[in-house]
């Protein structure tokens, strides 16, 4: 027998292996004359070997695409869904940030060599799976794809919510909480946001916003109402909200506690305090008075505040006088708007102005003397304004009196306030 030498075995094993490759290169096809074709790769943002996805109906999914050319140059890239062109593909694929041109995609310069593309591309929008393919072509027809599927859940979207504690110490409105009149109570609010960052929180006592001064947040004072969240808590929160109660003995008034996302979202919880209060003396009188510009006609300029009868401004029964007028400026500018304590009565204006509800809600001479104790002594008054609040003392009676009414004439001096009066 002819004996095969070394050499002639080790030429026919290199044949056999070189042919053995090419059999399995990938992107050889048909009609190709056995070119190499692009080698592909799909992975996620992470590196990972991409594989199906479940993702929200209508939502984007990102993918990353590498691809180097074979023998040949790669001409076009094909974004496909359930074996057709995504369309319109410049709403749905977007490659390196910018909406894709075309479908497919023609190549050009250094990319029909090699390319890394970061592609966003919107899935349907109906609950299905579908199958989504991307196919590099070179310019010989040999094609390499990269396919997924996707299947689609509901877009159920994340939602406002905000809540009571129900537990000690706090308030909640699983029955009528009653309270001290003037006293604070605390609620704990707890909140989490939906789609879209929270934004503020707004307290509303029977429809009207709270006075930032009876407001706090976790010990810290409302520099507004509406108020805005501290860093984090705008993701989400757990907070104690102290108000300080409407100080009408015996009413039941709502508080409301609204929370709004940046999207203009809201949603509240509210609950009704009633007020107490110990048995005190109550009130003798609740009158109305006018006072008029002491610069005006005489007997004027004072007001008698046992009866609300208007009085000269030296009248020995005056509790207060009007400070009269400028003479050195014009007749529509000249009066003074001020008032003062008059025939050794005293007076204080109290630190917050009461609105007409709880004006209207006190009873008992002692409330009015917890205006006085919490005043400030002024004589005269600043310019004395709608709304604006006093104890007058005088002889031991305290008269509590708010600002009803201001009436401005310029063509004379028949200026004049109205007030209500309390004692």
């Amino acid at each position: 027998m002819k004996r095969l030498s070394l050499k002639s075995v080790m030429l026919a094993c290199a044949a056999i292996l070189t042919l053995t490759f090419f059999s399995c290169e990938e992107g050889t096809g048909p009609g190709t004359g056995g070119s190499s074709g692009p080698i592909t790769n799909l992975t996620d943002v992470a590196g990972n070997t991409q594989g199906n996805i479940d993702a929200q109906a209508g939502s984007t999914i990102t993918v990353v695409l590498d691809a180097i050319s074979g023998d040949n140059e790669m001409n076009t890239v094909r974004f496909l869904e359930a074996g057709s062109d995504i369309d319109p593909v410049n709403t749905r694929v977007s490659i390196n940030g910018s909406g894709a041109a075309a479908n497919p995609v023609l190549l050009f310069n250094a990319e029909r060599q090699q390319l890394l593309w970061t592609l966003d591309i919107v899935v349907h929008s109906d609950e299905s799976v579908k199958e989504y393919a991307i196919v590099v072509t070179d310019d010989a027809g040999v094609t390499s794809t990269e396919s997924f599927l996707v299947n689609t859940v509901p877009d159920v979207q994340s939602v406002l919510a905000m809540a009571f504690a129900e537990t000690t110490p706090y308030f909640w409105p699983g029955a009528t909480p009653s309270i001290d009149a003037g006293t604070s109570f605390v609620v704990g609010l707890s909140a989490t946001r939906g789609d879209f960052q929270l934004f503020s929180l707004a307290v509303y006592e029977n429809g009207n916003l709270v006075d930032i001064s009876r407001l706090d947040y976790n010990d810290v004072a409302f520099g507004s109402n509406p108020s805005g969240f501290p860093a984090g808590d705008e993701e989400g929160f757990f907070a104690e909200i102290k108000v300080v109660s409407h100080t009408t003995i015996g009413a039941t008034r709502n508080y409301n506690f609204v929370l709004e996302d940046t999207n203009g979202d809201q949603v509240s919880v509210n609950l009704d305090i009633t007020t107490n209060g110990p048995v005190g003396t109550p009130i003798s009188q609740s009158i109305t008075g006018a006072l008029l510009n002491a610069g005006g006609p005489a007997g004027t300029g004072g007001l008698d505040l046992d009866f609300g009868v208007g009085t000269g401004s030296t009248d020995g029964d005056a509790e207060i006088r009007d400070l009269g007028i400028n003479s050195g400026v014009p007749l529509d500018q000249n009066w003074f708007q001020q008032i003062a304590p008059a025939n050794n009565a005293s007076m204080r204006m109290t630190s917050l102005n009461l609105d007409q509800a709880t004006f209207d809600g006190i009873a008992f001479t002692e409330e009015i003397l917890d205006q006085w104790n919490a005043g400030t002594d002024v004589n005269p008054s600043p310019v004395v304004n709608i709304g604006d609040t006093f104890v007058v003392e005088r002889n031991g009676t305290y008269y509590l009196i708010r600002c009803t009414n201001i009436e401005v004439t310029a063509a004379d001096n028949n200026d004049f306030y109205e007030f209500s009066i309390k004692y």
